[in-house]
């Protein structure tokens, strides 16, 4: 996390992207800690925007030195790229690679292009795809053993990646 957020701290700056998504959550999010009515409208009513990325944010819109910007919504994504790594790292362990390989596999995972651009514009992709891949994994751990602890993951996990992105109301 520290990795992706000292890489977007130096590639847009302490006042964040400038990208249609990043403005649109952090206003909405100013507008909710503010108490405004269009806050609470934007955050339930957008047919575009799923709501879980602005709630995420919401905590680092109160961070001084960052809070007139969108550098949250980089943080986030960062935090979602990071989450990303350490569940493969740790799906790969149970399935017998080694530390050696798959270490240095994920932070090259980390910091290709797919993972740093959402992370440099405020993206919500990095969290979706933590979460669609969560899903996915537990699924097929679920599959192999028929614990049901991994079916309810995998439903926790694809219902909370619909809140992220509505795309993801077609993965079940």
């Amino acid at each position: 996390v520290v990795l992706g957020v000292i890489l977007a701290w130096s590639h847009v700056g302490r006042d964040g992207p400038n990208t249609t998504e990043a403005v649109i959550r952090s206003g909405v999010g100013r507008d909710l800690i503010q108490g405004l009515t269009r806050g609470r409208q934007g955050l339930v009513g957008s047919l575009r925007w799923a709501p879980l990325p602005t709630l995420l944010a919401l905590p680092l819109l109160h961070t001084p030195g960052i809070r007139t910007g969108t550098f949250g919504l980089c943080v986030i994504a960062a935090v979602g790229a990071a989450c990303i790594c350490v569940f493969l790292t740790r799906w790969w362990a149970q399935y017998g690679m080694r530390e050696e390989i798959r270490v240095p596999i994920a932070f090259a995972l980390f910091l290709t292009p797919p993972m740093l651009k959402p992370i440099f514009e405020g993206g919500s992709e990095t969290v979706f795809a933590f979460l669609v891949i969560a899903a996915l994994a537990h699924l097929i751990h679920w599959w192999e053993t028929e614990e049901l602890r991994s079916l309810a993951y995998t439903a926790t996990c694809a219902a909370l990646a619909s809140l992220v992105r509505y795309q993801a109301i077609l993965l079940p």
